[in-house]
């Protein structure tokens, strides 16, 4: 009996310490998840990025101020979250201001910019429509390697996503 009271002891001190040494090790990971978190809100300001947003909208009905207005955008989609399906809408409405303004390089970077958030966020059919701006943009301005470029980027998307038949044909 003294044996297996030993045993059973025994037993119990490794999983005790089994446990704790897992618990040890999970710390550090849950200690860097919080800090790609902290990471990921570092710089947010939802309430400046509203704010700058209605400033640029209030510039859209002006011609003269659409340079101004697709910067705002730009300084709004930049204070929200990576993966605020809003920054890439505040980045579509830049790169459309900044084509119109007559800046196809700024307005192919702008939607390029807005496919990449919305891919993170989650919207495949928002990002396939701004890489296809983007591609549109730069074959006008004769950008062909980035036409190119921004086209296997919506063949990727629509490789990795589903898609109903609609959308499929769309592209």
């Amino acid at each position: 009996r003294k044996g297996q009271a030993m045993t059973w002891t025994t037993g119990i001190r490794r999983v005790f310490a089994g446990a704790a040494a897992v618990t040890l090790l999970a710390i550090p990971s849950a200690l860097q998840g919080q800090q790609l978190v902290s990471a990921a809100m570092e710089g947010v300001d939802l309430d400046k990025a509203e704010a700058l947003e209605a400033q640029a909208l209030s510039l859209l009905g002006d011609p003269g101020e659409w340079d101004e207005a697709a910067s705002l955008f730009r300084q709004a989609a930049a204070l929200r979250p990576v993966a605020d399906g809003k920054a890439a809408e505040n980045l579509v409405v830049a790169g459309r201001l900044a084509y119109f303004d007559g800046d196809p390089r700024t307005a192919i970077v702008d939607l390029e910019g807005a496919a990449t958030r919305a891919s993170i966020s989650g919207q495949s059919e928002v990002a396939v429509d701004a890489f296809l701006d983007a591609a549109w943009v730069a074959d006008q301005a004769n950008l062909e390697q980035h036409r190119t470029r921004l086209m296997l980027a919506v063949e990727r998307i629509a490789q990795e996503t589903v898609l109903d038949r609609g959308q499929q044909r769309e592209i």
